[in-house]
């Protein structure tokens, strides 16, 4: 392939005929050409970290996946005990210096470093972090003896918070919607808009619809 990248598949042993062929699988922790990655947040302007352990909204939560893509393909990582490891059989290796890479978040279907679909349902912690689209380009990778490559995620979003007052004591509001441009397409926000339905935080003792009541949501900025 091309400047000499490509992605790595990992075989099984296989039957063929009446004898077997035993290959060794390859496997990515111990492999010494293969890519290693570490996705950081490198802004934390549009919102904080929903539901991280540690409360930091530059922390990325187990479990969480990005997608990784060169001109040879795409591998998504995915974040467990502190570190990025592929979720299939297939990883990256080293090859030529000098390819471009690109990385963003969430790996979800539809969404890259060029085109994102704004969730039009944020109302839960999960579907508000998918809704946190962010991205990360490296024109030129290089091998500084670490095998690493380092993304610092830019966010592509706005975060946007609502607080009801001056509600009556029998009155409530419902069905509240904000509203936003549908996503990002070739990198370039969309002309179309949405209603989202948001994130609801409700005061200690307080009535959802009631004052004090938050409205939270990430829009297309």
């Amino acid at each position: 392939m091309r400047n000499g990248f490509y992605i790595l598949l990992i075989f099984l042993a296989g039957i063929f005929a009446s004898c077997v062929t035993r290959k060794e699988a390859i496997d990515f922790t111990s492999d010494s050409g293969a890519i290693h990655v570490d996705v950081r947040i490198k802004s934390a302007y549009t919102k904080s970290n929903p539901y991280s352990t540690m409360g930091d909204p530059l922390s990325f939560n187990s479990g969480d996946c990005v997608l990784v893509s060169s001109e040879d393909g795409a591998v998504v990582y995915q974040f467990k005990s502190g570190q990025w490891s592929p979720t299939d059989n297939y990883f990256f290796r080293w090859g030529s210096e000098g390819l471009a890479f690109h990385a963003s978040y969430p790996a979800t279907e539809g969404t890259d470093y060029l085109n994102f679909t704004l969730p039009s349902n944020q109302s839960t912690h999960e579907k508000l972090a998918n809704s946190d689209y962010m991205v990360c380009d490296i024109d030129e990778i290089h091998n500084d003896g670490t095998g690493v490559l380092r993304f610092d995620m830019d966010r592509r979003m706005a975060k946007v918070v609502y607080t009801l007052s001056l509600v009556g004591e029998s009155e409530v509001v419902k069905g509240f919607k904000i509203n936003s441009p549908t996503g990002i397409e070739n990198g370039v926000v969309s002309d179309e808009t949405i209603m989202v339905t948001p994130y609801v935080v409700v005061p200690e003792g307080g009535i959802r619809g009631g004052n004090g009541t938050q409205y939270v949501a990430l829009i297309v900025p």
